[in-house]
């Protein structure tokens, strides 16, 4: 008799998984709808942020620029000089908060992400120009705003900016209550940059796949894991709902959706005016992403 290729018992467990996922499955509702079925990632969650800010490559993913070359691009648009303070808007684990910090400027950056600042105040540690000033928190919150304005310490910035299309995962209410926050710490004249993504360049498949994510790049968990995703397009509400079915090895599943906000050129000039900003020029961005300056107006 030729033997299982592995113990029977380990069979019947791998079964037991595949049949609690099938089931998870086909209670799911088929078509999602952005901004109802699913938001964002659990950045709040620290394992996961971590794990995100140390196994996600932009430049090798997206194809972005180094980060000098970015950082590079924003001194040069947002119109900064030596001693200048600039906010860097959801940081991640602050490269280009640390790149600006050692060019001369003062620099606060803020992300929601536990793990993703944790990663980048060990990094930024002895910072010759000195350390940039990170601050855990969302963006919209205003508790997250007071701790800016007390970084602060009665100055107002010079800047502020936006990229790698983050502004895609905030939907229009929350997009103008940031802007509504960043008018009151940046000096009139001051300069904002957003990066986002357009409805006639979104990625608009829907599709649904499965695929073995290894360790060394999941973000999802330290091990292998078996990973079925959903993607959908809304064309009324020009946005993209991306849903993921976790299959852990001890047989744990974990579901998890994200959303991607498009925005129009009018629709976000139109935003911002209403938050007193004028925008200024849009230009190319990263990948497919589009960049917009604008000036903060009034005194």
């Amino acid at each position: 008799m030729i033997p299982p290729p592995f113990p029977a018992r380990r069979l019947t467990s791998l079964s037991e998984q595949l049949a609690a996922l099938i089931q998870t499955l086909k209670s799911v509702k088929k078509e999602a709808v952005p901004w109802v079925d699913g938001t964002r990632l659990p950045w709040e969650d620290l394992d996961f942020s971590r794990r995100f800010a140390t196994k996600v490559d932009y430049t090798a993913l997206f194809g972005h620029p180094s980060t000098g070359a970015q950082v590079d691009v924003l001194q040069k648009e947002l119109g900064l000089r030596t001693g200048d303070t600039v906010i860097d808007l959801c940081c991640g684990p602050g490269p280009h908060s640390i790149e600006l910090a050692k060019r001369g400027f003062h620099v606060i950056g803020i992300d929601v992400g536990t793990g993703a600042i944790e990663i980048a105040r060990q990094r930024a540690a002895g910072c010759p120009n000195g350390e940039p000033i990170f601050v855990i928190g969302d963006v919209c919150s205003g508790s997250t705003w007071d701790e800016v304005v007390s970084s602060l310490a009665g100055r107002r910035a010079a800047a502020a900016f936006m990229i790698r299309s983050q502004i895609d995962n905030f939907r229009p209410p929350e997009l103008a209550v940031l802007v509504g926050h960043l008018r009151a710490v940046v000096s009139p004249g001051g300069r904002l940059l957003l990066e986002f993504t357009e409805p006639h360049k979104a990625d608009k498949t829907c599709k649904r796949s499965w695929s073995v994510w290894n360790a060394d790049t999941n973000i999802w968990a330290d091990s292998d894991c078996l990973v079925l995703s959903d993607r959908r397009w809304d064309a009324d509400r020009q946005a993209a709902i991306d849903r993921y079915w976790v299959l852990h090895p001890d047989g744990r599943i974990a579901e998890y959706a994200t959303c991607q906000q498009c925005y129009e050129r009018l629709h976000i000039t139109r935003l911002l005016q209403a938050e007193g900003w004028a925008p200024v020029r849009f230009m190319p961005g990263d990948s497919t992403g589009t960049r917009l300056v604008a000036v903060r107006s009034g005194r």
